[in-house]
């Protein structure tokens, strides 16, 4: 995101914020925003701060762990690499990924199935072994798509009457 762009979105967010500090996607966004803008401690504290008053909310837990995942992207980036604060937070992004998922994160309207395996937000955790493990587990318990067989009477069991 540009800088002008993301003076922008950041702007908007804080607003949106103001208007309604219930809004999960505006604190989220603000924390992206943060991010981009290379003030990690912000855009933690912004998630952070809130997250007590979104208990088991699956899109906010979700974003947060997005928020995670981009802070460990640019935290790579830099000269002094801080293993220790990476791996904190990579742990927080995977252990939020997991409880947006049991907290229904598929079941959200829009949400694609595999999402998660895509979401360029989570691309720094994509090699770690616990993120395969959460996917494959994730996969192994969606449930199934196919058609259920109909529990109303059919023809042969109809009363008759």
């Amino acid at each position: 995101m540009n800088t002008k762009k993301n003076r922008e979105a950041h702007s908007d967010f804080e607003k949106a914020k103001e208007l309604n500090p219930y809004n999960s996607f505006a604190i989220t966004g603000i924390g992206t925003a943060y991010v981009s803008e290379g003030k990690i401690e912000q855009a933690i504290k912004a998630v952070e701060e809130s997250r007590s008053r979104f208990p088991k909310e699956a899109l906010f837990t979700y974003n947060s762990a997005c928020v995670y995942s981009l802070a460990c992207e640019h935290l790579k980036k830099q000269a002094d690499l801080n293993q220790v604060l990476i791996s904190q937070y990579e742990k927080q992004a995977l252990k939020d990924i997991k409880l947006s998922i049991e907290y229904g994160f598929y079941s959200l309207e829009g949400v694609e199935p595999d999402w998660i395996k895509k979401d360029p937000d989570l691309n720094t955790l994509r090699e770690l072994e616990e993120f395969k493990e959460i996917i494959n587990d994730e996969v192994k318990n969606r449930p199934s798509t196919k058609p259920r067989p109909s529990t109303k009477p059919g023809p042969s069991t109809k009363p008759k009457g």
